[in-house]
Order: C-alpha cells, then sequence, then structure tokens
C-alpha cells in the first residue's frame, strides 16, 4: 500500500495505469478492501485506485505498470510455494506490464534464510 500511496502523492503513474496482480482471489478482496479503506479516509482519491486482479483474469491484458504479489510469507519447503510454484501462471504475472514491473515477496525467500513463524 505504501507504493501506491507514494505513487500517488508524487505524481507518478495514474491509477489506471497501475494494476495489482496476484494469484488469489481473497489477497485480491482483501486488497479491494484496503484500498477503499484508505480512499474513505482520504488518503487517496477513488479515480486513482489501481486495479486489482488475479493471476488468471490477467491472461491476455496489459498493463502499464504492473505490481506483482507473489503472496509468499513463508518458503522453508518447496510445497510453501503454492500456486507461485506454476510457472505458467508465473510467466502470466510477469509479463503483464508494458512499462513498469513490481515484484512482491519477503527478502527472505530465494536466499538460505528459514521463515520465521508470525
Amino acid at each position: 500500500m505504501k507504493l501506491v500511496i507514494e505513487r500517488y502523492r508524487n505524481g507518478g503513474y495514474p491509477g489506471k495505469d497501475v494494476t495489482i496482480v496476484t494469484p488469489y482471489m481473497a489477497q485480491v478482496v482483501r486488497y479491494r478492501q484496503t484500498l477503499f479503506a484508505l480512499s474513505k479516509q482520504g488518503g487517496l482519491l477513488k479515480t486513482e485506485l489501481p486495479k486489482i486482479a488475479t493471476t488468471d483474469s490477467m491472461q491476455g491484458k496489459e498493463s502499464k505498470v504492473s505490481i506483482y504479489d507473489w503472496i509468499v510469507t513463508s518458503a522453508n519447503l518447496f510445497a510453501d510455494m503454492g500456486l507461485t510454484i506454476d510457472s505458467n501462471r508465473g510467466n502470466v504475472g510477469m509479463s503483464r506490464m508494458t512499462e513498469v514491473m513490481v515484484n512482491v515477496l519477503p527478502a527472505r525467500v530465494g536466499s538460505e534464510a528459514k521463515s520465521i513463524p508470525i
């Protein structure tokens, strides 16, 4: 959310050119709830809200800016990666932008560090 707010405050890409993409519909709902609440509080104009979509729904679509949230919080085992291990979904998620791509995942993913339970 910080990235979306800073983009808005600093006159970056307009909301209509930004899409947040995530593998899970439940995460789409959560993003929408959070962004609408932020809009109601005056932190972001409704007209500046980015689009939010699942990886599957972005098939064949593009956006100038794509923020791909991998939804990985723990990756001690390969099985912890969920839908993110599907190379087709990963390819769709990472190829929907025409100008800017932002990947969101914990720094410890891809390292030898073990996840710490919350």
